[in-house]
C-alpha cells in the first residue's frame, strides 16, 4: 500500500481530536493511515500515535485501495484549503507530538503494543456482573473515560477545552485597610513569584501562571518548579505545584511530560503519583478525597486526644482504682458477645461484612475507571506511561547500584513507588505498568501465559525483587516500625516529619537508644532531619508538642535549621518586623511570628534577638531565654489585632534614631517585613503608596534612602507594595525559610526582579525545558 503524505496523517489525527466526522469513518481512516505510515514514521510518531492507535482500531476492516485513494484526495483538498499541510504539520508537531513523546535511554523495555491494563484479580467478574445489572442502560464503551473526563481539563484536551484568561487587574488599588497599593508589579512572572501562597485559590494560580507563561514561558516553568522546591531556594508549596502541573497537562502537555523526570529533584517521587491520580479523578474527585482525608484525620486526632487523656491500667491501680481488665470491676456473667458489642457478636460481624463488601466495590470501581481511562484517553495514557517510565528507569538504576555495593547511591524511588494494593496502586494501577516494564513478557518462562497470570507474576516479582530489597537498603523507618524491630531503626535516617510525629513512640519503645541519639544531636555528633519542615510547624511542636520527646526533637530541629541557614554567611545589620494585626490569621499568623523569630536569632550585632511587632501600634521586643519556647514568650507581650499601622514602625525608627543622634551609616540596613500587606492608609494624598511615604519620611529626616526592605508576603491577595523596577526592595512570599538564602551576607543591591532570578538560578533549573 502506498505511504500517505505526512500532512494527511496529521489532518486525520486532527479530525480524530475534533471528533467532527463519523466514528466509523474516523476509525477506518486512522486504521489505514497507521498501516500505511507505520513503517516509515519516525520513532516518536510510532511511540506517540501509531502503536497505540493501531491497536485500538486494529479490528476495523480496511477500506479498498480505491476508496482510500479517494479519501486521501479529499483530505488533501481540505488541507490545501486550510493553507497547506506543511503549516498544519508544524503546528501539530509543536503541540501534539511532545504530548505523547516519552524519551527512554535506559534498557527498560517498553510495554506491549496493547494499550490496556489488566487490573486486579476479580475485576473481570465484577465488570461482567455490573454489565448484567445495567444491561439496558450500559454506556457506549467507545465513550470510556467519559466519567472522568467531565470537569477534567486534561482529559478534555483533545476536544479543545481552554481556560479563559482572567481579567487584568488595574495598576493600582487599595488594601483592605484603604491604603493605596499596586495590584501588579508590572512584571507578570514576578506577580506569579510574589502572589502565590498556600491559600491562593486554584483559579487565581492558573490565571497568574497563564499570564506569566505568555510573558516568558521558560521562566514561568522554573518558577512553577521553584514553588515546589523543598531544597535550595524553593517554597515547599505542594498544592500550588499540583495545580500548576494540571494546568501544564491541559495547556502544554509536552512540556509536562518532558520535565516529569525532574520533579523528584524539587519535591519527591510521590508528587508523580499525585499528579497522575488528580488527572484521573478530576477536580471534583480530588476535592472529595481531600474532604474524606480531613474527616479521617480529625477522627484520628480526636481518638489520639482521648487516648492521651486516659490513664493506663497500671496508673489506675497505683491510684487505688479497680483495673478495667475483664473480670475486674464488671459483672462476671456479662457476655459482651451476647449483648452485641464484642468482635464475635452477630451485629459486629454483619457490619464488618458490609464494610468489606462496600470496600471491594469501591476498589473494583476505581480499577475499572483506571482501565477505561488508559484504554480510551490517549492523553492520560501518555502521562501514565511517562510516570511509569520514570519509576522503572530509576528503580533499574537503583538495583544496579545495590548489586554493585553502592547502597548510598540508591534513590528514594523505591520508598515512594506505589506499594502493591496500596491506595495509589488501587486507583491508578501504576504497579502493573511499572511491573510490565521491569519484567516484560519476553523474559517470562512461558510467553503464552494469559495476560492476567502474567501481570500477577510480574507484580509479585516487582514486590519481591525490586521494592522489598531496595526499601531494606534504604532503611525506611516504616518497615522497622511495622515489624517492631526498634533496635534496628537508624534514627539519623528518619525524615523530619516522621521524627516529629513519632518521637513519643520512639521514646516509649526504644527509650535508651533514642535518648542517646538526642544527646548526640545536642552535642553535635549526629544530625536530625529538618529540611522539609516550615519554621512555624517546628515552633508549634516546640511550644505545644505533646510530651518531652516531641518538644525536644522540635528544639533540636529548630537549632539545626538556624545553624544550617547561617552557616555560609550571617544576616548582618537586619531587623525582623512582624505583622500581628487582624489581617493576619491562622497559619499565616503563626508563620509571621516563626519567621520573625528565626531571622532575629540569625541576626548579628546589636539587632540580634530583636523583633518589632505591629498591629495598631508597633512594639520592640527582646527575645530572651535558652530554648525556643522561652524566646517565643515575646508573643504574649505583643498587642495583637487591630489595624496594620505599618507606617508607625518607620516613624518610631526615625524618632529613636533622631533621639540617639544616630548617623546614617549606623542605621539598620535591612528590614524583613513579614505581613499580609493589608496596611492602614499611609497618606492622605491619592496614589501615595506605603513605600513612597517611607521614602519621603527618610529623606526628610536626613537619612537619604530608607533601609532595604524584604517584603515577605504571607496571605493571598493582589496587594503589591512596589513595582518590578524599584531598587532597594525585594518581593518574596510563602512560609518556607529557604528564601532567606537569597539574602545571606552583607546587604546591598536588591530589587524585585534580580531576587526572583536568583531564586531560580540553580543548576537544577537549567535542566527544565519548554517544548510546546
Amino acid at each position: 500500500m502506498e505511504h500517505l503524505p505526512s500532512g494527511v496523517l496529521v489532518l486525520i489525527l486532527d479530525k480524530l481530536a475534533s471528533q467532527d466526522i463519523p466514528s466509523s469513518l474516523r476509525a477506518t481512516w486512522v486504521c489505514n493511515a497507521l498501516y500505511s505510515a507505520g513503517k516509515e514514521a519516525p520513532y516518536v510518531w510510532k511511540r506517540a500515535f501509531l502503536t497505540p492507535l493501531r491497536t485500538v482500531f486494529e479490528s476495523v476492516p480496511k477500506l479498498p485501495f480505491e476508496e482510500l485513494k479517494h479519501s486521501e484526495k479529499r483530505l488533501d483538498a481540505e488541507v490545501e484549503a486550510l493553507g497547506g499541510y506543511k503549516l498544519l504539520l508544524a503546528a501539530k508537531l509543536s503541540h501534539e507530538v511532545p504530548a505523547m513523546a516519552i524519551k527512554s535511554s535506559l534498557p527498560v523495555v517498553a510495554p506491549s503494543a496493547t494499550p490496556s491494563l489488566c487490573g486486579p484479580k476479580g475485576l473481570a467478574e465484577w465488570r461482567k456482573r455490573k454489565e448484567e445489572e445495567a444491561a439496558a442502560t450500559s454506556a457506549d464503551p467507545s465513550q470510556g473515560g467519559g466519567d472522568i473526563a467531565a470537569g477534567n481539563p486534561f482529559l478534555g484536551m483533545l476536544s479543545g477545552g481552554a481556560l479563559k484568561a482572567g481579567v487584568q487587574a488595574p495598576p493600582m488599588g487599595h488594601t483592605q485597610n484603604r491604603s493605596w497599593t499596586y495590584t501588579s508589579s508590572g512584571n507578570l512572572c514576578l506577580d506569579f513569584f510574589f502572589q502565590i501562597l498556600p491559600d491562593t485559590p486554584p483559579e487565581r494560580l492558573r490565571q497568574l501562571l497563564e499570564a506569566a507563561w505568555k510573558e516568558d514561558s521558560l521562566l514561568a516553568l522554573k518558577l512553577l518548579f521553584q514553588l515546589r522546591g523543598v531544597r535550595g531556594t524553593g517554597k515547599c508549596e505542594r498544592e500550588g505545584f499540583y495545580t500548576g502541573a494540571l494546568w501544564l497537562a491541559e495547556k502544554h502537555p509536552g512540556t509536562l511530560l518532558t520535565n516529569l523526570g525532574h520533579v523528584a529533584r524539587f519535591g519527591y517521587y510521590k508528587d508523580l503519583l499525585e499528579i497522575v491520580l488528580r488527572v484521573l479523578e478530576g477536580p471534583e474527585g480530588t476535592a472529595l478525597r481531600a474532604r474524606r482525608k480531613a474527616t479521617h484525620d480529625a477522627a484520628r486526632a480526636a481518638a489520639k486526644a482521648r487516648a492521651d487523656a486516659k490513664l493506663s491500667s497500671q496508673e489506675l491501680k497505683d491510684a487505688g482504682v479497680f483495673s478495667p481488665r475483664w473480670g475486674e470491676g464488671y459483672p462476671v456473667d456479662y457476655d459482651e458477645d451476647v449483648f452485641g458489642y464484642g468482635p464475635q457478636s452477630r451485629s459486629y460481624r454483619a457490619r464488618g461484612a458490609q464494610a468489606r463488601t462496600a470496600r471491594k466495590e469501591r476498589e473494583f470501581a476505581a480499577a475499572e475507571r483506571a482501565v477505561r481511562a488508559y484504554a480510551y484517553n490517549g492523553s492520560y495514557r501518555a502521562l501514565h506511561d511517562a510516570v511509569a517510565d520514570v519509576f522503572a528507569r530509576q528503580l533499574a538504576r537503583d538495583l544496579e547500584s545495590l548489586a554493585a555495593g553502592r547502597a548510598r547511591d540508591v534513590s528514594l524511588a523505591a520508598k515512594w513507588a506505589p506499594s502493591l494494593d496500596g491506595s495509589y496502586d488501587r486507583q491508578t494501577l501504576l504497579c502493573e505498568t511499572i511491573a510490565r516494564r521491569m519484567f516484560p513478557r519476553a523474559d517470562q518462562e512461558d510467553g503464552e501465559l494469559p495476560d492476567a497470570l502474567y501481570v500477577s507474576r510480574a507484580r509479585d516479582r516487582l514486590r519481591k525483587e525490586v521494592l522489598t530489597p531496595l526499601r531494606a537498603a534504604l532503611g525506611v523507618p516504616e518497615v522497622y516500625v511495622a515489624a517492631g524491630r526498634w533496635a534496628e531503626l537508624d534514627y539519623k535516617r528518619v525524615p523530619a516529619a516522621c521524627m516529629r510525629a513519632n518521637a513519643r513512640f520512639f521514646l516509649k519503645r526504644d527509650k535508651a537508644r533514642f535518648k542517646k541519639f538526642l544527646a548526640d544531636v545536642s552535642a553535635g555528633k549526629a544530625g536530625v532531619a529538618r529540611a522539609a519542615l516550615p519554621p512555624h510547624e517546628v515552633l508549634r511542636a516546640a511550644v505545644t508538642g505533646f510530651g518531652w520527646g516531641a518538644r525536644h526533637v522540635a528544639e533540636l530541629q529548630w537549632r539545626g535549621s538556624g545553624a544550617r541557614a547561617g552557616s555560609a554567611k550571617p544576616l548582618t545589620s537586619c531587623l525582623a518586623v512582624c505583622d500581628i494585626s487582624g489581617s493576619v490569621r491562622g497559619a499565616a499568623a503563626q508563620a509571621a511570628v516563626a519567621l520573625a523569630q528565626f531571622v532575629s536569632e540569625l541576626a548579628e550585632g546589636p539587632w540580634k534577638g530583636q523583633v518589632i511587632t505591629f498591629g495598631a501600634l508597633p512594639q520592640m521586643h527582646a527575645l530572651k531565654g535558652k530554648t525556643v519556647k522561652e524566646r517565643h514568650a515575646f508573643v504574649g507581650d505583643a498587642a495583637a489585632g487591630g489595624g496594620a499601622g505599618f507606617q508607625k514602625v518607620f516613624d518610631n525608627i526615625l524618632a529613636l534614631a533622631r533621639a540617639a543622634k544616630l548617623p546614617p551609616e549606623a542605621m539598620v540596613r535591612r528590614l524583613y517585613v513579614f505581613s499580609a500587606m493589608e496596611f492602614d492608609a499611609a497618606s492622605a494624598q491619592s496614589y501615595q503608596t506605603d513605600y513612597m511615604e517611607i521614602e519621603r519620611k527618610f529623606a526628610a529626616g536626613g537619612y537619604g534612602a530608607p533601609p532595604e526592605i524584604v517584603v515577605w508576603k504571607l496571605c493571598n491577595g493582589a496587594s503589591t507594595p512596589v513595582t518590578a523596577g524599584q531598587k532597594g526592595v525585594a518581593l518574596v512570599s510563602g512560609f518556607s525559610k529557604n528564601l532567606l538564602r537569597l539574602f545571606v551576607g552583607e546587604p546591598g543591591g536588591v530589587d524585585p526582579v534580580s531576587v526572583m532570578n536568583r531564586a531560580v538560578a540553580g543548576p537544577e533549573y537549567e535542566k527544565l525545558a519548554v517544548v510546546d
